[in-house]
């Protein structure tokens, strides 16, 4: 017997004769007949991704976290969702209904597919979001049909219900500085996408135009930047919140940042490292990111972090964090412990590993 938690993140969802509308929605039902699961979800294009995780209830402290990926079968009119970066894990498959999700839900390694129902429910201690999603571009000379272009797409969550008005006027603030390092006072979130995407696109005229000619147009490039949403946790009055920002502006690669808020959902202050955990918790998680680094990167306990491109040889907790419903994410974006041939590294460890430390009244 087990108890599932599955969190989600979708760019959005349209199928023939069917438009999922861009959306996020708190899903709770079952798997077979004993199968606890609680799936969040966000919807804003065609593309899946997020995470899921699981126990045994006769261990329930036994938990585990996967993140899965997938994407809205047209044909089918069905949702496949995997393992990221494991095709033999497990697999759900899930059909949209007028209230919900059905379908099933096949384990890892196991010839077995179980029936899956979910519902939309907003039990205690979650909360009730609405996305605004916006995919928009601007060409650099709006009268040449093959004139370089700008593309700006975004999904960002906003506070609705599920607590006072004040604690989601807090929450929808932490929102606007992660996603635009700057705070919401007094406008809505479309009149912000407006106004940077403006300024976005102002920027792009004016680093570009100057280089272009008919003759040459190697010096100017089409722009891409994307923010996406990531649910990790929102259970038990504890939100994580997560956006992967993608950016390329013509030179090298593009490059990909993620950044993530972990707030309490009854006062809307974001949680800092010393007020979810007590005690010399920052020398015992540095210990276990020490070690997954290094299984990360294939290293032996006695080499040397640096000969993988890292700065240093150790790696010190980082307040960029989230949480799930058994473990601690750590995300070190490029040129912040290693180069950027690294590219940001995740490191996620077990709340097990480290539950002494955590302050009484802190329930994942």
């Amino acid at each position: 017997m087990f108890s599932l938690t599955v969190v989600l993140t979708m760019m959005g969802i349209v199928s023939m004769g069917q438009k999922i509308l861009d959306s996020y929605h708190h899903y709770t039902g079952k798997i077979g007949n004993s199968i606890d699961v609680t799936l969040d979800i966000v919807i804003a294009g065609n593309l899946a991704e997020g995470i899921y995780s699981y126990s045994n209830i006769q261990q329930p402290d036994n938990k585990k976290s996967i993140q899965i990926t997938g994407r809205w079968d047209v044909v089918k009119k069905h949702f496949r969702l995997e393992e990221f970066g494991n095709p033999d894990g497990s697999t759900f498959i899930l059909t949209k209904l007028e209230n919900g999700l059905s379908g099933t839900w096949k384990p890892a390694e196991q010839d077995v597919e179980l029936p899956c129902s979910l519902a939309e429910n907003y039990n205690d201690g979650s909360l009730t979001f609405k996305t605004y999603s916006k995919a928009l571009s601007h060409t650099l000379f709006p009268m040449m049909k093959t004139s370089p272009r700008a593309s700006y797409r975004i999904v960002i969550p906003e506070a609705i219900a599920g607590a006072q008005r004040n604690v989601l006027d807090s929450i929808n603030k932490q929102v606007s500085l992660l996603y635009f390092n700057r705070l919401q006072e007094g406008e809505g979130f479309d009149n912000i996408i407006e106004a940077e995407r403006t300024r976005y696109f102002q920027q792009y005229v004016d680093q570009n135009l100057d280089n272009y000619t008919t003759t040459d147009q190697s010096n100017t490039f089409c722009w891409d930047k994307h923010l996406s949403l990531n649910v990790m946790h929102n259970e038990n009055d504890i939100l994580s919140l997560g956006v992967k920002l993608y950016a390329f502006t013509g030179s090298g690669k593009g490059m990909i940042v993620k950044k993530y808020l972990t707030m309490s959902a009854k006062t809307g202050q974001r949680f800092s490292l010393n007020e979810l955990f007590d005690g010399d918790y920052k020398g015992q998680i540095e210990n276990l990111i020490l070690n997954e680094v290094k299984v990360k990167f294939n290293l032996g306990q006695n080499e040397l972090l640096t000969e993988k491109g890292f700065f240093a040889e150790n790696v010190s907790v980082t307040e960029n964090f989230y949480l799930t419903s058994n473990s601690i994410g750590f995300c070190y974006n490029p040129y912040e412990i290693a180069g950027a041939s690294v590219g940001a590294i995740e490191i996620v460890i077990p709340i097990s590993s480290i539950a002494s430390y955590l302050k009484p009244g802190i329930k994942l």
